[in-house]
């Protein structure tokens, strides 16, 4: 049995990808880019996975803005006054507002994936 049909990858339309959690959007992701790097697929398949995972890498994305914007609201100082701090860009050394606590980069770029 060889089929090589969507067997491995959920073929959930693009619109329900603004239904989907992080956690599953990202596994969905990972599938993808796992498929492609195979490379055992045909041309217009690869296209249409390539497509649906910069959505996907959209969606992530996009839900992590939510999470840092979120975190950036519950951010209080000892006295009660909310501070903002903002989260360098993973990958990137410079970041707009300069802190005490600054040291902490994410050492990982977004370099790895094909999107």
């Amino acid at each position: 049995m060889a089929q090589k049909q969507d067997d491995e990858i959920p073929a959930t339309p693009a619109d329900d990808i603004a239904k989907l959690r992080f956690e599953d959007a990202l596994a969905e992701l990972e599938r993808i880019v796992s498929e492609l790097e195979r490379g055992d697929i045909g041309l217009e398949e690869s296209i249409s996975l390539y497509e649906r995972g910069a959505a996907l890498k959209r969606h992530c994305e996009a839900k992590l803005k939510e999470a840092e914007l979120r975190i950036q609201k519950i951010m209080q100082l000892a006295n009660g006054d909310v501070t903002l701090t903002d989260f360098p860009p993973q990958g990137r050394s410079s970041s707009p507002v300069s802190s005490d606590q600054g040291g902490e980069t994410g050492g990982q770029s977004d370099d790895e994936t094909p999107f």
